[in-house]
């Protein structure tokens, strides 16, 4: 099965919107550290396949572009069959095209 996932990078997005339609890598928040908890006993489980809900516990960098090239990676790690990112918080331009293309290019 193939996944989207999504990349939640600012603090305003309303994560209750999107949940149980896609993983999602978001932000840490107050009120998101009581969502898996919440979630899990609303579901009785939220890891079936791939984990549902990932919080990212680091700061929030000045440079949107840069962190979410650095996340990536590691969230196509967790998810192997992702073939679709959603960037909330992450400015759209040149930057993160050219970002993005560095991140998915195949090299010979």
């Amino acid at each position: 099965m193939a996944w989207q996932v999504a990349l939640v990078l600012d603090t305003e997005t309303d994560l209750n919107v999107a949940i149980g339609e896609m993983p999602i890598w978001a932000q840490t928040t107050p009120q998101r550290q009581s969502y898996p908890h919440e979630w899990r006993e609303q579901w009785h489980s939220m890891w079936n396949p791939d984990p549902g809900f990932t919080l990212i516990t680091t700061p929030i960098a000045v440079d949107l572009v840069e962190q979410a090239a650095t996340l990536l990676p590691t969230i196509e790690m967790h998810h192997p069959n992702l073939f679709s990112i959603h960037l909330f918080g992450v400015p759209k331009g040149n930057r993160l095209d050219v970002a993005m293309a560095g991140l998915f290019t195949t090299q010979p």
